[in-house]
């Protein structure tokens, strides 16, 4: 078909489509008429507005006018009784109280005051405020007289004013002013005028129709009614639900009025309403009336006329309709020639967008197929620079445990961080470019969240803890625990935010919460936050964060470092997990970056911890200078039913021990931080242990600075349990119940520890490595070697199936491209029941350089029970072989000797001779980190002379107690850099002062002294 042909074709489509002016015709009409209709109800509103306006300015003069009225009456009232108060026959009625010279002397200027100024009440008081005499009732006498404006009188001993509620209900201006004779009290003088006159001057004036209402709450009926009778007024008190009318210049009222005066019953500042009635339309307006004690008593109504404005302004609005329908019509008539004409246009353009669609199509699939190789050239690129960079990571690794010259240590340590950084940034793009692609798939798996932020937790935590930063992680116990989403993205974006607030914060704390925000049957939103006490980000910087390759300036990238990917990423992930992300941070204040996560929930039942019969009302006391562990604690305590409280430091915490022992409510348990200002928690320990009224309550210490041998210290003082920050919420748990019951562990317990809490299990591990890479191989050994496991080792899949038919290992780590056999087939071969393996069942681990997308669901969908990309760093390792070992033998992955390594080295080396410098002790405990070490020497090294100087001064001054915990530091110190000498030294000095005796601490000085000179020739002889 030529091209005049395909031309007509398309052509002949298009006529066939609905014309442009035929669609558009009928919606431009309707949009046109909402125009006209919105353009009236605009007039409309406006015309409302203006009445609103102009109503409110009718209400503002009146209640003006009322105001600037009263002020003008009461200055003249003022006035009137000074005078009054001068004349000498008032003087004298009123020094002997006769009030019938009274009664004569000012009954007929009363009369005459009512006639020619309106005032209708004139009083005279003894001045205990008792009524002498009333002018206009002269029979009611010697009642008290309690009104606010006679209190303020007395309290004064000047003139007060105001308009006040009377018992009749009737609002009256009062005028009281004391007569005073030589600057002595001898009575009062009150003056009292109704306002019904004022609201008559401001009905004539302004032209508005005036009520007052009063509220019957603020009013006796009977006293009222007779009141109204006796001023000749309409007293009818069921007329209104809430309010009675004291003053109208209506004659009747329509029924929407009854609402509003009703409403004067409510302490609102104003209401309006419009109504019909009389033939006319009217603006009725509510403003509150004060009395002169600030009480709201009722409402001042207004009724403004509005009838020549309304029809003024519908005359006015059925002239600019016509006018705009006119317009409409002429409009409409030229929009239809005008789209005609379109539509012609229109279909000349169809039918080079069809031509240029199928050109687009063939691009769109050359893109396909370039994407796809780009996908294949990310992968390939992947595995190629992750294998030499496993090599690279891990040999460098392996050569930093060995003996080095300080500067091939530091080429090493160059080496080996440089390679992490470059992997970081590697991890960085993949994830990056995935997103990007939107390849990257969210897995739904269950998995235990409290769990997933313990393992994070204790990760985390040694991070913050080498640069001396309170590291916390808490869920809120609200939270469940068992959902179904994507852990390792989860962790993904913690362990990112966690990493930035480490790197950013040089002092203070980093605190990590999880917290329930929204929750439904089937789906719970889990708000995650990530707080730290670091240099901030300045607000204008703020939205900038969240983008790729974005950092805040670029010293900060200079200084810290990174890709700036980071964030984009956890940005990206937490979207893709239903949530969002977000910041908040003040410069030099700390910064909060936060993100939500929408999990479904599990389908396993959800633990309830709910409060048990050995927590359930425990009394608990937390003490601790850090207020978010003292908070953290304490809403996890209440969780488990105990009864909780917190003291910000040792002193208080004592005081609160013993003022509970005195009231026969001890707490069982107290939980103590170790470092804590001017009394630590040993110290406080020995005070507890030692007073009679206390010792029988339990001792828990946390700390986040363990050393080795504390174990056996602190039972010695007396402590029940040792817990290291982070504290899993089990091991808490499980602490708890065994030092108040001791039901719960199955071992002989000596003090309840984190290891003790675990090591109930084998201590023989059965592994599997397959490696066909010597160097990888190597590595991984190394990675177990650390972690205190061996491994038998096969080069690829054939052996690997063979070595399993052969022996039964706990675990297998896995390697996928190998030659012969890959892990695909071997791991296909194990799990398939027709082959000779020992254990179907094993747990296999995947250990690869490929990290691209469909790499991981490769691994399991052939059977593998996880997924670890090369190169594995110790801690990753670790911790999946915590995950995947069974449980009864995983302490194998914990051979800690933080606490018995160390007695168990200064016990053998008792027996052969203590060495003044056992450099392997500081390597093995700092994982052989040999310029952390040089760092930390040269500190004790500084910091050893004045610790012994201030040991000398507590003997000195036999201060047993300082004397004893000095020579606890040098104990402690010395045992964790390798001074084994010195620190059996100070230990048999802080047993001498333990047991009182000084005479033979001091005579060890000189040792001490000489000892810790040898020791500081040794550490400089390494580590100069």
């Amino acid at each position: 078909m030529n091209e005049k042909n395909q031309i007509a074709v398309s052509m002949g489509r298009v006529a066939l489509a609905k014309p442009v002016q035929r669609r558009l015709l009928i919606p431009l009409t309707v949009v046109l008429l909402l125009l006209v209709a919105g353009f009236s109800f605009t007039l409309v509103r406006i015309q409302q507005r203006n009445l609103d306006q102009a109503s409110q300015q009718v209400l503002k003069k009146s209640s003006e006018k009322l105001s600037k009225s009263l002020i003008i009456q009461a200055q003249s009232l003022d006035a009137l009784a000074k005078v009054f108060a001068l004349e000498k026959k008032l003087i004298e009625a009123l020094q002997v109280q006769d009030r019938e010279r009274l009664l004569v002397g000012y009954q007929e200027i009363f009369s005459q005051l009512h006639e020619e100024h309106g005032i209708t009440h004139f009083y005279f008081h003894r001045p205990d405020r008792v009524n002498i005499l009333r002018l206009h009732n002269p029979d009611k006498y010697g009642d008290l007289i309690v009104r606010f404006t006679a209190l303020e009188a007395e309290r004064t001993r000047n003139t007060s004013a105001g308009i006040e509620l009377g018992p009749l209900g009737t609002f009256t201006l009062r005028v009281v002013h004391p007569v005073l004779v030589n600057d002595q009290l001898i009575g009062y003088l009150e003056l009292g005028k109704e306002i019904e006159d004022i609201l008559d001057d401001i009905h004539d004036e302004y032209q508005v129709e005036l009520a007052v209402a009063i509220r019957k709450s603020a009013l006796d009926r009977y006293k009222w009614e007779a009141g109204m009778k006796m001023l000749g007024r309409e007293s009818n008190w069921n007329r209104f639900s809430n309010a009675v009318l004291i003053y109208s210049s209506l004659s009747r009222f329509p029924a929407e009025c009854v609402d509003l005066i009703d409403h004067a019953e409510h302490e609102h500042e104003d209401a309006n309403l419009e109504s019909e009635f009389n033939g006319r339309s009217w603006r009725i307006m509510l403003s509150s009336l004060t009395d002169v004690s600030g009480a709201k008593v009722g409402g001042l109504f207004v009724f403004n006329d509005i009838t020549m404005e309304k029809a003024e302004f519908v005359k006015t609005l059925t002239i600019i309709t016509l006018f705009c329908l006119s317009l409409l019509a002429g409009l409409l008539v030229f929009l239809y020639l005008i789209l005609q004409k379109t539509d012609n246009g229109i279909r000349l353009q169809q039918v080079e967008l069809e031509q240029q669609t199928a050109i687009a199509q063939q691009m769109a699939a050359e893109a396909e197929m370039a994407n796809m190789a780009k996908s294949m050239f990310l992968a390939n690129m992947s595995h190629e620079i992750r294998t030499p960079m496993n090599g690279v990571i891990g040999m460098s690794g392996l050569l930093l445990n060995t003996d080095l010259s300080d500067e091939q240590r530091s080429y090493a340590e160059t080496v080996c961080s440089s390679g992490e950084a470059l992997l970081c940034l590697i991890n960085d793009i993949l994830d990056f470019s995935k997103i990007e692609a939107g390849k990257l798939d969210m897995e739904i798996l269950d998995f235990d969240l409290r769990s997933l932020l313990d393992d994070f937790a204790k990760m985390s935590a040694s991070k913050a803890h080498d640069k001396g930063l309170e590291f916390i992680c808490a869920v809120t116990p609200g939270v469940p625990t068992f959902l179904q989403g994507d852990p390792g993205r989860l962790r993904q974006v913690l362990i990112n935010l966690t990493g930035n607030a480490i790197k950013f914060t040089e002092k203070g704390e980093i605190v990590v919460r999880a917290s329930l925000k929204e929750e439904t049957d089937e789906n719970v939103v889990v708000r995650f936050s990530v707080c730290d006490t670091g240099i901030g980000i300045p607000h204008d910087k703020q939205e900038l964060l969240f983008q790729q390759f974005t950092q805040v300036d670029a010293s900060t990238t200079r200084k810290y470092g990174g890709t700036g990917l980071g964030l984009a990423i956890s940005r990206q992930l937490s979207e893709m997990m239903g949530g969002e992300i977000g910041v908040i941070s003040h410069v030099g204040q700390g910064s909060e970056f936060w993100f939500t996560a929408n999990f479904r929930k599990s389908s396993k039942k959800q633990p309830t911890l709910s409060p048990i019969e050995n927590l359930h009302d425990v009394r608990i006391l937390i003490v601790d200078d850090n207020a978010t562990n003292r908070e953290i604690l304490m809403v996890q305590f209440k969780a488990w039913g105990a009864l909780s409280d917190e003291a910000p430091e040792a002193v208080t915490g004592l005081r609160m021990l013993r003022e509970a022992a005195i009231a026969k409510k001890p707490y069982r348990v107290a939980v103590l931080d170790l470092q804590m200002p001017d009394m630590d928690g040993v110290e406080l320990g020995k005070i507890i242990k030692t007073d009679a009224t206390l010792s029988k309550t339990s001792l828990m210490m946390m700390t986040s600075l363990g050393e080795r041998g504390d174990a056996q210290l602190y039972k010695e003082i007396g402590f029940s349990a040792y817990l290291t920050k982070p504290v899993r919420h089990s091991e808490l748990f499980e602490a708890l119940k065994v030092i108040l019951t001791g039901k719960s562990c199955k071992f002989e317990r000596t003090i309840v520890t984190q290891h003790s809490l675990q090591d109930m299990r084998p201590d023989k591990v059965s592994l599997l490595l397959v490696e066909d890479n010597i160097v990888n191989q190597k590595v991984a050994l190394a990675l177990l070697r650390k972690l205190g496991l061996s491994a038998d080792v096969a080069a690829n899949g054939i052996e690997a199936v063979k070595a399993l038919e052969l022996t039964s290992y706990d675990l297998v780590l896995m390697d996928v491209q190998m030659p012969e056999m890959d892990g695909y087939e071997a791991t296909r071969q194990i799990r398939d029941p027709e082959s000779k393996v020992c254990n179907h069942n094993v747990p296999i681990i995947a250990m690869t350089a490929n990290a691209m997308l469909g790499d991981r669901e490769a691994c399991l969908d052939a059977g593998m029970n996880d997924y670890l990309a090369k190169p594995v760093k110790p801690q990753v390792l670790a911790e999946m072989l915590d995950k995947w070992l069974p449980a009864e033998i995983k302490s194998a992955t914990r051979t800690s000797k933080s606490e018995a390594g160390t007695e168990q080295k200064m016990a053998a080396n008792k027996e052969n001779s203590l060495p003044v410098f056992d450099n392997e002790v500081i390597l093995e405990h700092l994982m052989g980190d040999h310029e952390l070490a040089q760092t930390i020497i040269a500190g004790f090294l500084e910091d050893i002379p004045q610790q012994i100087q201030t040991l000398k001064k507590a003997l000195a001054a036999t201060d047993i107690t300082h004397a004893e915990r000095q020579a606890h530091t040098i104990k402690g110190a010395s045992a964790n850099v390798g001074g084994m000498i010195l620190s059996e030294l100070a230990r048999t000095m802080e047993k001498s002062v333990s047991l009182g005796d000084l005479c033979a601490a001091k005579a060890k000085l000189p040792e001490l002294e000489s000892q810790f000179e040898r020791l500081q020739e040794a550490m400089q002889a390494i580590y100069g």
